[in-house]
């Protein structure tokens, strides 16, 4: 197993000639087993056969790798022409990636993922905690957007000049989102003992005070931020941006929807199997990206998923009030 895996990291380097990839690549490796098994030794969940499907598994990927990118080594002069101590050129990353903007735009969204889940272990009011939770959503959207301002206008200037009909696709596309959604549940519900119940779905009706209501519309805000962080992130800088190297580009694909799956770690409760669908739906964003060349139709089409939750919790501010 380890040396597939090995073979994989070594082929994603070669290619890359960024150290970077193999390392983010080798820690998502070695904290599955944290998340599939609650423990990081290496034992855990593994057999000969498991082992031997991980070999084929990383060799294969690492084949298909160095077949579709270009490895380039370093020539060493046939003759030295001066006794100058010769240099190899440093691997620099595309001129389109900046590794700064990058890395902060990531260490946000896991800044917030690690306060969100100490909020909920603090000795906290609900009120305090969705205050708390509502800041740092906000704070980090402000900082995401601003590391990328450049991107989210020029790409919105080109949205604009067909703003309905780039609309009217979007609602499509959020359709496609909740059947996505439906079919991967279903799916999963089928498998040997998998969980029937509903998965990440709020018992809103239990929302019936004006106090529990507002805190309902103000948590509601949180998830029309979201999109906003979670697009430019997950879709441009851990994919998109990755273009001009098609089997970077399909790795970042993977990587990115398994980590917007992850993501929403809070909202599940640690629950892996009820990530996965958000996995798929990651995977669907990043293939809108893909094809749309427009992070504005990724952003859209987010906001109109996470509409629902908004507008119920407007519903149930509105009606708490009327009730009293």
């Amino acid at each position: 197993m380890a040396m597939g895996i090995g073979f994989f990291l070594a082929a994603v380097y070669l290619i890359t000639h960024n150290l970077w990839l193999p390392i983010l690549f080798h820690g998502l490796v070695d904290a599955f087993d944290q998340v599939a098994f609650g423990t990081l030794s290496n034992n855990a969940g593994t057999s000969l056969t498991n082992s031997v499907v991980y070999a084929v598994v990383f060799l294969a990927l690492g084949l298909l790798v160095l077949q579709r990118g270009t490895v380039q080594f370093a020539q060493t002069p046939a003759k030295k022409t001066t006794k100058r101590k010769q240099h190899t050129a440093p691997a620099t990353l595309p001129a389109n990636i900046s590794a700064t903007k990058s890395i902060l735009a990531v260490a946000a969204i896991v800044v917030e993922l690690i306060l969100g889940d100490l909020s909920a272990k603090l000795s906290m009011s609900k009120t305090s905690r969705t205050i708390f939770v509502v800041l740092i959503g906000l704070g980090v959207c402000v900082w995401v957007v601003s590391l990328y301002r450049d991107v989210l206008g020029a790409q919105w200037r080109q949205y604009r000049q067909h703003f309905w009909r780039n609309f009217a696709i979007d609602f499509g596309l959020m359709i496609g989102v909740y059947v996505l959604l439906a079919i991967v549940r279903f799916g999963m519900k089928q498998l040997p003992g998998a969980s029937t119940t509903a998965m990440g779905v709020t018992d809103w009706l239990s929302f019936q005070t004006v106090a529990s209501a507002s805190l309902a519309f103000l948590s509601s805000l949180v998830v029309m931020m979201a999109p906003f962080t979670e697009e430019v992130v997950f879709r441009h800088v851990l994919f998109y941006q990755w273009r001009n190297n098609k089997a970077v580009m399909v790795l970042m694909f993977v990587f990115s929807s398994v980590a917007f799956g992850l993501i929403h770690w809070n909202n599940f409760n640690g629950q892996v199997m009820q990530m996965v669908p958000y996995m798929f739906i990651g995977a669907f964003f990043a293939l809108i990206y893909a094809f749309s060349r427009n992070i504005w139709q990724n952003i859209m089409t987010h906001l109109l998923f996470n509409s629902l939750q908004f507008l119920s919790g407007i519903f149930l501010l509105v009606f708490a009030l009327l009730q009293r």
